[in-house]
């Protein structure tokens, strides 16, 4: 009996973006890289600006058919099988990117571009839950949004672990989404020092 190879599944790591936070994403969608098994997988970095979107290939940059969200590497043309969303602020965060791949049916790794637009602009997504009576407020120290790793329990006793990407800290105003549940975050006051 001969045995035939799977072919790889095609990964996409999207990272860049064009915000301000374009070096952090850039750092963050490096270490997927690294992390994710070169054997099962073939995987590509793509580099993403407000000018061009690229997939990088070694030395090469293959340009992204942005309507297909497909590459040409040596004449034949590669889909992705699935998308890692590591880009910080837009394209990324406010579902952009996300639109573009539901409209193609290319899975990915961040929310749904709804969820996306909404969560980005934090006044409308506040008001949004105050409206649907969803918002729940978690108080954290300045050390506790810091962290990368913690658990904490929101102002109604709602218990929540949050894993965030190395690097990342939760500002005051954050609002995360947790099971459907969205979650502002408060900065507890400091301490006043009173020195004499």
């Amino acid at each position: 009996l001969k045995q035939f190879a799977m072919p790889k599944k095609v990964i996409g790591i999207a990272m860049g973006g064009f915000s301000s936070e374009k070096k952090i994403s850039v750092k963050s969608g490096n270490q997927v890289y690294e992390t994710l098994d070169k054997e099962k997988w073939k995987v590509y970095k793509i580099e993403v600006t407000s000018e061009n979107w690229f997939v990088l290939d070694g030395d090469e940059k293959l340009p992204i058919v942005k309507n297909k969200f497909s590459f040409f590497k040596k004449k034949k043309e590669l889909f992705f099988d699935v998308i890692f969303n590591a880009i910080h602020g837009s394209p990324g965060e406010d579902g952009k990117l996300a639109k573009i791949l539901e409209s193609l049916n290319v899975p990915f790794t961040s929310s749904n571009s709804k969820s996306a637009e909404l969560t980005f602009n934090k006044k409308r997504c506040v008001d949004f839950a105050k409206e649907n009576n969803t918002l729940k407020r978690l108080f954290l120290s300045r050390a506790q949004m810091e962290k990368s790793h913690l658990r904490a329990e929101t102002e109604d006793g709602l218990e929540i672990g949050l894993s965030l990407e190395p690097g990342t800290v939760l500002r005051n105003g954050d609002v995360l989404e947790i099971n459907s549940q969205l979650i502002i975050i408060h900065q507890l006051p400091e301490k006043v020092i009173r020195v004499m």
